[in-house]
């Protein structure tokens, strides 16, 4: 070693250095997998993860992104990969990848309007999903969309409900907890009206929603 050399501290990167983070979390620091189905959702998680870590350069996220990347997906930014610009790499590759997998608007209305429903999920869980794609529909008609995904019982109960949609949902969460799928069938009427909504009403209440 001559003496202009200098010894690297094992726990540090030389490639990879933020002056403001520790050298351990630069280190250990790993981005989990592109989620393409949520790109938006993908990137604010990993800029989370970014400030814990104490990375703030832009070239060192780029190449923790890259990183992240799945080969198939890597061809549709080859470009940026291959000449990334001199500034803002992390930048241009995530407003790429959000523009290539990001839903379009006619799309996300589709899956609001004819695809999403019910299915295993909580009420809450469900309008929570309605949301994200409804960032443009108004509160009155994303209230009409979810409860047309609810059991038909449960609407009924709901109809005589106060609160906002937020409380609505919740209490859907309870009145699905406290009654089985059959006691939904039982109360259904042959053209799926309820027949005895306000016993189940009743019933629900009394286990304090």
């Amino acid at each position: 070693m001559t003496g202009e050399e200098k010894d690297v501290p094992l726990t540090t990167n030389p490639s990879i250095n933020d002056d403001s983070s520790p050298a351990v979390a630069r280190v250990s620091f790993k981005a989990p997998p592109f989620w393409r189905q949520n790109p938006k959702l993908y990137f604010a998680q990993i800029e989370s993860q970014f400030a814990i870590a104490g990375i703030t350069k832009d070239e060192t996220k780029y190449h923790h992104a890259v990183a992240a990347i799945e080969t198939d997906v890597i061809a549709q930014v080859s470009d940026i990969i291959l000449n990334p610009p001199e500034e803002l790499k992390y930048e241009a590759l995530k407003e790429r990848l959000i523009e290539q997998f990001a839903d379009s608007e006619t799309h996300r209305l589709k899956l609001l309007l004819q695809e999403l429903q019910l299915g295993d999920d909580r009420p809450t869980q469900l309008l929570c999903k309605m949301r994200d794609l409804s960032s443009k529909v108004p509160e009155d008609l994303l209230k009409t969309l979810w409860l047309q995904r609810l059991p038909t019982a449960v609407q009924q109960i709901l109809a005589v409900s106060t609160g906002d949609l937020e409380a609505l949902a919740k209490m859907a969460d309870k009145v699905l907890e406290v009654t089985d799928s059959s006691s939904i069938h039982l109360v259904e009427g042959p053209n799926g009206g309820c027949k005895d909504c306000h016993t189940l009403l009743r019933d629900g209440k009394s286990k304090s929603f």
